[in-house]
């Protein structure tokens, strides 16, 4: 017995209402925010952020490789560590695809996103940059976005994501308290 057209859209219509699933499958404030990000420029949305100055360390800087792995001295190590495993407490609650972007269209959308998921009060967010498997500069978006991560001063720290989230494709990305 197949659904009809019917219930499918007033599932669709309730479950909208669910902030976790609303942002999961593009119903809610993700798809307001993406409309938002084409309504302003880079310079706009990049004044929220504030880059790095000298003052913030790095105490790992992990990002050459396959696996990534970023922090700025002062996190303590088991919570980069619980990052790192993406647990319960640590699941991203939004999520940024920037696969077929170009360096210019992702540092912009980076930047519109940072700022929202900080003006949302979101701690732990995920990038999806790609592997870069089937592109000819191969990794060309995983090092962009790893380099423009680090000169945030927001972001405290950073690392690949577990397979079932995307594996060396996608980083965890752990945000500074408000």
């Amino acid at each position: 017995m197949a659904a009809n057209d019917d219930d499918f859209g007033l599932f669709r219509e309730a479950m909208a209402k669910s902030d976790k699933l609303a942002r999961k499958y593009g119903t809610g404030k993700s798809d307001a925010r993406r409309d938002a990000f084409h309504a302003t420029s880079h310079a706009a949305s990049r004044a929220t952020l504030r880059e790095v100055g000298g003052d913030l360390g790095v105490m790992i800087d992990d990002t050459g490789g396959e696996v990534m792995v970023f922090c700025r001295s002062g996190l303590q190590k088991k919570i980069l560590q619980r990052l790192k495993r993406g647990g319960r407490d640590y699941r991203p609650s939004e999520i940024l695809d920037l696969h077929g972007s170009t360096k210019t269209e992702a540092g912009e959308m980076l930047a519109a996103f940072i700022a929202g998921a900080l003006a949302d009060g979101a701690r732990h967010v995920m990038v999806i940059h790609g592997k870069g498997l089937h592109s000819p500069g191969r990794g060309v978006l995983k090092k962009f976005t790893a380099d423009w991560l680090k000169r945030q001063a927001a972001v405290k720290a950073f690392c690949s994501a577990q397979a079932r989230d995307g594996g060396s494709g996608a980083v965890y990305v752990l945000l500074q308290r408000r």
